[in-house]
């Protein structure tokens, strides 16, 4: 049979052994590195949620999600957005979508010039400028006097003495008015009855 004393000793290496593994256990549990903070940022992103700010011994500011010692809670608001108004459809102008009609040509009388004086005259051409297609009218004191195709020259002969005034109107082939010239004032004048000149022109051609 097992002594007192073997007993004594018996308990005495178990209470060592336990005493041992606790001391151990402490031990591992001292060296063992701690938890890794939560992941910081460095402003809050979240919108809508709550955060955490706090500033740690080297003075950075650190956000996050989840709660820290001594950390203060931000609420992060909602961003404020945007949404431009769509932009109207472009239209295509009238020039580009359709073929604009050709401008009017300009068109006058070139000569005579205004006020002329034709001095024992008996005969005075009318030129003038303007469209080329289709046929010219010549209007003699207002009312019509020859009509050629357009942009030939009228010949008035013989013209009587006096003042007149000769406009041109221009049309197309269909009959579509063109251009028509601003009137031109104009003076024909004879030699009287007894001057050399109107008797020779009297006088009766040899036989």
């Amino acid at each position: 049979m097992m002594t007192s004393k073997t007993l004594t000793i018996i308990a005495t290496l178990a209470v060592a052994t336990v005493l041992l593994s606790m001391q151990l256990a402490a031990a591992q549990g001292a060296d063992a590195p701690a938890a890794p903070p939560p992941p910081a940022s460095d402003g809050p992103t979240r919108s809508g949620s709550t955060m955490y700010r706090w500033v740690d011994k080297d003075k950075t500011v650190h956000y996050s999600d989840r709660p820290q010692p001594g950390a203060e809670s931000v609420t992060v608001q909602s961003p404020q957005t945007y949404s431009a108004p769509k932009a109207p459809p472009v239209r295509a102008s009238a020039s580009a979508s359709s073929t604009a009609a050709p401008p009017a040509a300009a068109c006058g009388i070139t000569s005579p010039s205004a006020e002329q004086v034709f001095p024992n005259a008996q005969s005075v051409t009318i030129s003038y400028r303007g469209p080329t297609g289709g046929n010219a009218e010549l209007l003699l004191n207002g009312a019509p006097k020859q009509t050629l195709p357009a942009g030939q020259a009228f010949t008035i002969s013989p013209v009587p003495r006096g003042t007149h005034t000769a406009t041109v109107a221009i049309t197309s082939d269909t009959g579509a008015a063109l251009c028509r010239t601003p009137s031109v004032t104009f003076y024909v004048t004879q030699p009287s009855l007894l001057s050399p000149v109107r008797q020779q022109m009297n006088r009766p051609a040899p036989r």
